[in-house]
This record gives structure tokens, C-alpha cells and sequence, in this order.
């Protein structure tokens, strides 16, 4: 049979046992949502990088374009107005 006092000293050391196992489960959790943050965030940085390079090379398309053309262009907006109206050939 325990004592009163080894009764007591087992179930703190119960207590402290869940302690210990619930602040190792919440720092399990938050590292594997970090992971899991770093994961996306490296995707996104991916995603804006080739989002990136693909509107250079539409830029650098749209420039070999105009520089080619002899006529004139433009742009409209929304509500079917000019926004941009160039001539081309500016340097001959």
C-alpha cells in the first residue's frame, strides 16, 4: 500500500508527464505549420518568379512588334477611350 505523500508524488508526476507531452505535441504542430508555410511560401516565390519571366517576354514580344510595324498603335480603355496612341517609327 502508498503513502498519502507517494500517492500525491505519482499523480504530480502524472501531471507533469501531460504537461511535458502536451508542450511537445503543440511545438510537433507548429513546426510542422511552419514547414508547411515555408512549403508554400517557396511555391508562391516559384509562381511570381515565372509569372515574371513571362511578362518580360511579352514585353520584349510586344516591343520587337511595335518596333517592326510601320503603321501607328494604340490602346483603349474600358470605357473605349484612347489611353496610348503612338506612332512607331519615331526614329527614321
Amino acid at each position: 500500500m502508498l503513502s498519502e505523500r507517494e500517492t500525491w508524488i505519482i499523480l504530480l508526476g502524472a501531471i507533469v508527464a501531460l504537461f511535458l507531452a502536451g508542450a511537445i505535441l503543440s511545438l510537433f504542430l507548429s513546426v510542422r505549420r511552419a514547414r508547411i508555410a515555408r512549403d508554400r511560401l517557396a511555391d508562391t516565390v516559384i509562381e511570381v518568379r515565372t509569372v515574371e519571366s513571362e511578362l518580360r517576354e511579352s514585353e520584349q514580344r510586344f516591343r520587337d512588334f511595335t518596333d517592326s510595324a510601320s503603321d501607328w498603335y494604340w490602346e483603349t480603355g474600358p470605357d473605349l477611350r484612347y489611353t496610348l496612341l503612338f506612332p512607331i517609327n519615331l526614329k527614321g
